[in-house]
């Protein structure tokens, strides 16, 4: 019964790219959160100027 569900039978190679996955997924919300704050702060320094 639970074999016939192959996402629950997690094998180490299942779990790395799982957490693989993971991983970038999180860098490049990072990346995305950054480049947004900077181009807000960039926006600012353009409105002193």
């Amino acid at each position: 019964m639970i074999s016939s569900m192959g996402f629950l039978d997690l094998d180490p190679v299942a779990t790395f790219q799982l957490g693989a996955v993971a991983a970038i997924a999180v860098l490049l919300f990072l990346l995305i959160m950054s480049f947004i704050s900077r181009s807000k702060v960039f926006c600012q320094y353009l409105h002193h100027m």
